[in-house]
């Protein structure tokens, strides 16, 4: 602690010191605060009143600023000189004078000031700022000074006021102090002065009592102070010890205890940092997990729905959260199999596959699994649900399925082909050559019926082909509106006078690489079948796109991104139902008559598209019209044209030849008409059962053949095989494939070489004749 100053000895000097102080403060206060405040007011009204004259000031000069007329801003200005107003000036929007007014001088090229008030450095005016404005647009700046003059004499006069009063009270004040310190510190002397030989030791020595009645209360209270202090001091020695032995043992004790609590505390820590992580873990392998995750209490409520589950059912947590599970369909509602109060407690569920509803309402067939959840007593107080959506892997099973049975169908049709052909061979050969010969009117009818039904049979025979992509093709780069157009004219005589037929063709796109006649195929198949939706008449419309597809999704299925040339034909039809949609490509599936329909077109024309790395896309609403889409890869610019391998189709009748002829057929009515299609035309032929028969007699006699016709399979050798022995003793030898299917074009080896030429069965005599020119001119 500071010491006092020497002066200051007793009560009665603190006395006199401390309210001495205090009026000295009382005065100093009076003298400061008050001049002060009166200062700060008449600042505050010159500032207002600066701010008044501005206002009017700039409100009066905007329009002469907006108009560039000096006179009428001096005049302004003039207006504006009241009194106390040191200056004013006026500056246009570039900061150049227009006008000023009293004892100012604004030196050329100075900044404008800023907007606002401030005193000037001089200190004898306040000056204020503005921009002075014509509506929303700015014209130019003003500033007016305001002495404060006036200001600093009233400031003056309020001080030397205040000094004036702060005087006074100061004197007024110590001599009422003075005066009461002296009444008040008399008898407080006299008990000092006991007190301290009090102090000294003697404690059999008391105060004498005064005539004050307060100092009089004041000694009893002290005299009977000592008499206690007298009887206490020994009981205080004594206590003083008991109490210092206690606060040791309760040290030590408490230390013992805090180092416990300390060690326990940080263990805890650990414990729940440790569980902190550990929840944190299991929340997020719950929120990453692909599957649905969902919590139960044993009433079926929801207590944990993870983002699988917003994803897979489409409620969000905020929607479920304590509330009952929503997707159990509606017959299933009073019955709860994953987490209601009906399931069993006592063993864990088997997964199951169950069907459940999503917030849109549809249903999909999901595995679920169910563990319960238990407290420390192993009372079960929830369930946990795992979903795992199956629609996917329900799809693909179901495209596995289809691929299968699809993959047979088309084994099984390939081999009937093969063998139906060769019959349709020997049916369509034997009625040509009966043709040949002179007949009556009847028979020849009844030839040209014959020979008509097998064309129709070779004509279903070939989509059965198509279907199973055994079909040869000649694929090339070409444009799908010049082909599709140039098909228009066909497809307008096909279609009934009540339909009305429209075209839209968009040329700039790219190639696709397709079978012109399959391409037709696949145009005429579902012209044909939207007009029979539409009996009573209707609109057809074809047109062609280019789409860019990005995302690799159309209509919510997979496709290969990239550029596609689409084909859509969209007919006001009767429309098509989901279920027919769903089973429409399918072989034979036809929702015509008896008689009607093979059940061939549209998955023909599915097997074509699918052939062409493509797909077909239906949307229908029945009784609306359906639209299909078929979606072709645009092939680069460069992509090469594959070389054609089949013959072409002459007409009329056919000219007499020469030459030897190896023919090679192991099935022997097949044999008999081709030998007798070719001696027909006036060729030497020598028969060969197969491959090793007919590779013999070429090394005996090889250098008298002009051609050999082979069939491609048989037993032993196959056709493919006899070619290669042949053109190793033969080079320039021909050789006409035949077959009842391409085996060539299925395996992806297609003859390019002029001297091989591939003749699909049934034939004709003049197929035939023209596939020998062809490989020996």
């Amino acid at each position: 602690m500071t010491p006092l100053p020497p002066f200051i000895r007793g009560i009665r000097d603190k006395l006199v010191v401390s309210f001495a102080a205090l009026v000295a403060a009382i005065a100093i206060f009076v003298f400061l605060y008050f001049p002060a405040r009166l200062e700060h007011q008449a600042l505050r009204a010159t500032i207002a009143k600066a701010d008044v004259i501005r206002e009017m000031t700039a409100y009066s000069v905007a329009s002469g600023l907006l108009f560039n007329d000096r006179a009428a801003v001096s005049e302004a200005l003039v207006g504006a000189a009241v009194e106390d107003v040191s200056y004013l000036v006026v500056w246009d929007d570039s900061g150049r004078v227009v006008a000023s007014r009293g004892a100012v001088t604004v030196p050329p090229g100075s900044p404008l000031p800023r907007p606002g008030g401030e005193i000037s450095g001089d200190g004898r005016n306040y000056v204020s700022t503005t921009t002075v404005r014509s509506g929303a647009r700015r014209v130019g700046t003003l500033s007016v000074g305001l002495s404060l003059a006036p200001l600093r004499a009233e400031a003056a006069l309020s001080r030397r006021i205040g000094a004036l009063v702060g005087t006074l009270i100061f004197i007024f004040g110590l001599v009422v102090i003075y005066v009461i310190s002296a009444y008040l510190t008399r008898p407080l002397t006299a008990l000092s002065l006991t007190v301290n030989r009090i102090a000294g030791g003697d404690l059999t020595l008391r105060a004498a009592e005064a005539h004050d009645e307060e100092v009089a209360q004041l000694v009893r209270a002290f005299n009977r102070m000592i008499d206690t202090l007298v009887g206490t001091q020994a009981e205080l020695a004594a206590m003083n010890a008991e109490l210092e032995s206690r606060v040791s043992e309760r040290t030590a004790a408490l230390t013992l205890a805090i180092e416990e609590q300390r060690r326990s505390q940080d263990a805890l820590v650990l414990s729940e940092g440790e569980a902190r992580r550990a929840r944190a873990l299991l929340e997020a392998l719950i929120d990453v997990a692909p599957q649905a995750i969902v919590a139960t209490d044993t009433q079926g409520r929801v207590t944990r729905w993870n983002h699988g589950a917003e994803r897979m059912f489409g409620w969000t947590a905020s929607e479920v959260l304590g509330r009952p599970v929503p997707y159990l369909p509606a017959i299933q509602s009073g019955v709860s199999s994953d987490g209601g109060p009906e399931f069993s407690t006592t063993a864990r569920a088997n997964a199951q596959e169950v069907t459940r509803r999503r917030k849109d309402g549809t249903s999909f067939s999901a595995l679920l699994g169910v563990g319960i959840m238990r407290d420390e007593d192993q009372r079960p107080i929830g369930f946990i649900d795992f979903f795992t959506d199956l629609t996917e892997r329900k799809r693909l099973e179901e495209q596995l399925r289809q691929s299968q049975k699809m993959d047979a169908l088309g084994r099984l049709a390939g081999g009937i082909a093969h063998d139906f052909n060769n019959i349709l061979t020997i049916i369509t050969t034997c009625s040509e050559l009966m043709l040949m010969r002179p007949r009556s009117a009847k028979d020849r009818a009844q030839l040209q019926e014959i020979s008509g039904a097998a064309a129709r049979a070779a004509a279903l025979t070939r989509q059965l082909l198509t279907f199973t992509r055994q079909q040869v093709v000649q694929v090339r780069a070409l444009d799908v509106a010049t082909v599709v157009g140039d098909f228009v004219p066909m497809l307008r005589r096909v279609l009934p006078a009540n339909i009305q037929f429209t075209t839209d063709f968009d040329a700039a796109h790219g190639q696709v690489m397709a079978d012109p006649t399959q391409l037709e195929q696949v145009v005429m198949n579902l012209v044909v079948n939207a007009a029979d939706a539409m009996p009573q008449g209707g609109a057809l419309r074809m047109e062609t796109r280019h789409v860019d597809v990005r995302e690799a999704i159309v209509n919510g299925d997979p496709m290969p991104a990239g550029p596609y040339t689409v084909l859509s034909i969209e007919d006001t039809g009767t429309g098509i139902d989901d279920e027919t949609i769903a089973k429409m490509f399918d072989p034979f599936f036809t929702t015509k008559g008896v008689g009607k329909g093979s059940g061939l077109g549209l998955a023909t024309t599915y097997a074509i598209v699918a052939g062409l790395g493509g797909t077909i896309r239906v949307r229908s609403t029945p009784g609306r019209g359906a639209t299909f889409r078929v979606y072709l890869p645009e092939a680069s610019a460069s992509a090469p044209a594959s070389a054609a391998i089949t013959v072409p189709q002459p007409a009329g009748t056919v000219a007499q030849r020469s030459g030897t002829i190896l023919l090679v057929e192991d099935e022997l009515p097949v044999r008999r008409v081709v030998r007798g299609l070719l001696q027909r035309a006036g060729f030497e032929v020598w028969e060969a059962t197969n491959g090793e028969e007919a590779l013999a007699i070429a090394q005996e006699r090889g250098d008298q053949l002009n051609a050999v016709v082979t069939d491609m399979m048989m037993p032993g050798m196959s056709g493919r095989t006899l070619a290669s022995e042949l053109a190793v003793l033969s080079p320039k030898l021909g050789v006409v494939f035949i077959s009842g299917y391409a085996e060539l074009t299925a395996e992806g080896e297609l003859v390019s070489d002029a001297r091989h030429v591939f003749l699909q069965k049934p034939f004709t005599n003049a197929q035939l004749v023209a596939a020998i020119e062809r490989v020996c001119p």
